[in-house]
């Protein structure tokens, strides 16, 4: 994911081995890593600490600059019925939290994709998965996420309460007043 000015981009995890032959002990990782856009240069900001179910990440993420946090799917993929799972993390310290319902996954390594979007017009997250069973054939499910990590945060004001004795007075001078239109109006009918 990318930052608001467009000068970093923000990486999250992978998959692969050390020897670099995909096929000799490959592992997850989940490194958090900057790359400085105008330098060329990569920091790693942190590792989170390895989970008890080993996950692996869809291929975006959105990075709200503002709050220095990250919103991501994860998935377990040493599974083919895998899920995605929203997380919410900082952008400067370790961990994450899940957010919203768990969205269905056919994982099938190099047959299939998850894709993170923001769609500012309507204010939602936007999943889509792609699944390619056959070469010639892909299943595209689009899934929009009730969650907006952008909406402004609107401060409700704090209401004082009126004192009790200030409630009951009104509540008995509402109670004289109505009492008193309705001996005029009964007054007005007699006449």
């Amino acid at each position: 994911g990318t930052n608001k000015a467009g000068d970093s981009a923000w990486i999250l995890g992978g998959y692969g081995s050390l020897a670099g032959d995909q096929l000799l002990n490959p592992h997850n990782l989940y490194d958090l890593v900057v790359f400085d856009i105008k330098r060329k240069t990569f920091k790693t900001i942190y590792k989170l600490k390895e989970p008890e179910e080993p996950f692996a990440l869809a291929t975006n993420m959105i990075i709200n600059s503002n709050k220095e946090e990250y919103y991501a799917m994860i998935f377990a993929n040493d599974r083919m019925s895998s899920s995605l799972q929203l997380v919410k993390g900082s952008l400067k310290t370790p961990g994450y939290a899940t957010l919203a319902a768990s969205i269905p996954f056919s994982f099938y390594d190099t047959k299939s994709a998850a894709h993170l979007f923001y769609c500012p017009q309507n204010d939602k997250l936007v999943a889509v998965t792609l699944f390619s069973p056959k070469n010639n054939t892909a299943q595209v499910k689009i899934y929009t996420i009730l969650f907006s990590p952008y909406g402004l945060e609107v401060n409700t004001p704090v209401r004082k309460r009126l004192p009790e004795y200030v409630v009951r007075l009104l509540e008995a001078a509402a109670i004289a007043f109505t009492l008193f239109l309705l001996a005029a109006g009964i007054s007005l009918l007699r006449n």
